[in-house]
């Protein structure tokens, strides 16, 4: 499976997880508000690996400098302003909180280890072979 496929079904799975965990609420602030944040992060960096195809030495800053000003443009007031419009709301929020910007750099962080973790190394050991020899 190539890396930007495998990056679209993981959107789709991040997003999903994401919408529950805004959904169905467990009365645990790491369930109900930090997954979500968390996941935005991820989202992001998955939407960048999809478009581009760059390796998480790029995806995993692009994806906290993104997550980071779309928090900061909340203190403009606009994001509250728009919220009556859910597709704006889902994407940008509503008011700043600066936990969020932890939870961003926890998620772009593990989606890059991730990412890295699974690909093979440049000029490492060839990949065995599925067939006899």
């Amino acid at each position: 499976m190539s890396r930007r496929l495998a990056a679209s079904l993981a959107l789709v799975a991040t997003v999903a997880l994401g919408v529950v965990s805004r959904k169905v609420h467990a009365g645990a602030w790491l369930w109900d508000k930090a997954l979500g944040d968390v996941l935005y992060a991820i989202a992001w960096y998955l939407a960048i690996v999809v478009a581009s195809g760059a390796h998480a030495r790029a995806a995993g800053p692009l994806a906290l400098a993104i997550s980071a000003a779309v928090e900061v443009f909340k203190l403009t007031g606009l994001p509250r302003a728009w919220a009556a419009v859910p597709p704006v709301r889902w994407v940008l929020g509503r008011d700043f909180d600066a936990r969020n910007l932890a939870c961003y750099a926890l998620g772009a962080c593990a989606i890059a280890a991730a990412d890295v973790s699974v690909r093979p190394a440049a000029g490492g050991p060839p990949a065995p072979s599925a067939g006899p020899e």
